[in-house]
């Protein structure tokens, strides 16, 4: 008990203080949807020390994704602590939703609508970074992701990999 305390006390604490360490430069993880979809993550890593404790945090952290004949999407963001190969014995840590805004058409930006039979652009930021990494001493706990995109009308993305509508990935 006392660990989990601890251990939410410092991911509240370093996700505040991110902004106040250099990040290094911006990182991907790209997966794309069996409707020709695409999602991009794109984030810088923090990394952030405390004694014999670092705590390696994606953020800023941005959704970007490519989809047809849509007006708006939704993502939903999980965050597991444990191995992402042995995803039934993780623990869900954080869950987040991000808006994404409509940025247009991929050859016409002008009119932030996407008109139907096009692919639009959405965007947005999450508002907490993910854990990628947090290690006291030489314990570690490594965490890995997982996205859900819903459009206005309910309709999910699907993971052509898992066939289900979380895309699963692994920021490093």
């Amino acid at each position: 008990m006392k660990l989990r305390t601890f251990f939410t006390t410092f991911v509240v604490s370093t996700i505040l203080a991110t902004s106040a360490f250099g990040a290094g430069p911006w990182k991907r993880a790209s997966m794309r949807a069996d409707d020709g979809s695409t999602i991009e993550i794109n984030y810088e890593i923090q990394e952030v020390v405390r004694g014999n404790m670092v705590a390696r945090i994606a953020a800023p952290l941005w959704i970007n994704v490519l989809k047809r004949d849509s007006a708006q999407l939704h993502a939903v963001l999980l965050n597991f602590r444990g191995s992402p190969y042995k995803r039934d014995l993780a623990e869900l840590v954080m869950s987040t939703q991000v808006e994404l805004t409509s940025r247009g058409t991929g050859h016409d930006n002008t009119d932030h609508v996407c008109h139907p039979g096009e692919f639009g652009n959405y965007d947005g930021q999450a508002k907490q970074g993910l854990h990628i990494s947090f290690c006291k001493g030489a314990d570690c706990d490594q965490f890995f992701q997982e996205v859900a995109i819903v459009d206005e009308k309910g309709n999910w993305l699907v993971d052509p990999i898992s066939r289900s509508h979380n895309f699963q990935f692994q920021l490093r």
